[in-house]
């Protein structure tokens, strides 16, 4: 009975995608790759789905695996371990989910979002007392005390970096790391536990690198850290970046040809490079590891890197949440240089009690050989 249902309810949202208001389905093209609009379409129509029918999609998206088979989810959990599969798929049904969210008022969307979580971060929503509790965690926030290490993602997961396998973790030790995306150190600073000889901490927003400045200068460690007022890209050159100190600021719209000053948000103009021509003017060898964290920008910031990531097999801590084309196409793209690197996908969270948002989520794609 349950399996007429669901395929009655399937033909009913089909028969109205001809009946969807324009602008919805030009909103979803903008921030949807076309894989994923012709799919969620299929679930959405805010004067024909009413809440009577809502929430039948309960069962209906927790079951249906008609976009966790498409080609190119196939394509990207390719040599993904169970795990990090689990992470693919929760996060395609929460996209769902949350693809008409705005739209449909539903008393059960947490619910669903819960449901869509993959267990191992539903432990962190849950109960993140084992987070703060880690002494490892409150000896790098007590040592220091200046920088967002404090964070869950910086903190407790350096970026992705504690989820490396033990022996990868270990082989970092006396090598080079590239911090794209500085900030104030965070990363940098939480790096210093695997022992490197010299972290570039690449972060272009005058204001914010002045304090990755201050910060490396109060703790010392001029040696160690090197802050470089520059930009990761895949070429060279001047672009905009939005210009707000404690908010993640942005190269992307301007890298992409459509950018536009908008009210009420500061801009400056800064400088760009890729790694590979950054490491060659620089005589940078020995790389052992490539942070990218830089607000959407992170393809091509890949893309700059093929020759150094081919020459040195770095291992590799992508930020991949800022948009859905960062999550499936960076993983296949790198896979598709025939280099040899293993791959997991995880997330790290902004594990605070008082946070109850089952999407904020940093999903981190590791790369390791």
């Amino acid at each position: 009975m349950f399996t007429i249902l669901r395929k009655l309810l399937a033909t009913i949202i089909k028969s109205t995608i001809t009946l969807l208001p324009f602008k919805f389905k030009d909103l979803l093209k903008t921030h949807l790759p076309p894989q994923i609009v012709n799919y969620v379409i299929h679930f959405r129509n805010k004067n024909h789905i009413t809440q009577t029918i809502v929430p039948a999609l309960d069962p209906f998206i927790l079951e249906n695996r008609l976009l966790e088979s498409a080609p190119f989810i196939q394509e990207l959990k390719k040599g993904l371990d169970q795990e990090s599969c689990d992470v693919v798929d929760s996060f395609l049904r929460k996209s769902l989910i949350a693809s008409y969210a705005d739209y449909i008022k539903v008393p059960d969307i947490p619910k669903l979002l819960e449901k869509c979580t993959d267990k191992a971060n539903l432990k962190i929503l849950k109960n993140s007392d084992f987070i703060f509790n880690d002494p490892a965690f409150k000896k790098l926030k007590k040592k220091y005390p200046r920088t967002l290490v404090t964070s869950c993602s910086s903190g407790y997961f350096h970026s992705g970096v504690r989820l490396f396998p033990n022996e990868i973790k270990q082989a970092l030790e006396n090598k080079v790391f590239l911090d794209c995306g500085a900030f104030y150190g965070e990363s940098s600073f939480a790096f210093q536990l695997y022992k490197p000889t010299k972290i570039y901490a690449f972060e272009p927003v005058k204001g914010t690198n002045k304090i990755l400045n201050s910060n490396i200068e109060h703790y010392k460690l001029q040696d160690k850290i090197q802050a470089v007022a520059l930009g990761i890209s895949d070429k060279q050159g001047q672009v905009k970046i939005t210009n707000e100190h404690f908010a993640a600021n942005s190269i992307k719209t301007s890298l992409q040809g459509h950018y536009s000053i908008k009210e009420n948000i500061n801009y400056e103009t800064i400088e760009i490079i890729s790694i590979d021509e950054y490491v060659q003017k620089n005589n940078i060898t020995n790389i052992g590891l490539i942070k990218y964290d830089i607000e959407g920008a992170e393809q091509g910031g890949v893309i700059g890197a093929k020759e150094t990531i081919t020459k040195y097999k770095p291992a590799l801590a992508i930020s991949i949440y800022h948009s859905i084309s960062d999550f499936t196409d960076i993983k296949p793209l790198i896979d598709s240089w025939n280099l040899g690197y293993k791959f997991k996908i995880v997330a790290t969270l902004p594990a605070d009690p008082q946070i109850n948002n089952l999407l904020l989520v940093e999903y981190m794609l590791l790369a390791y050989q």
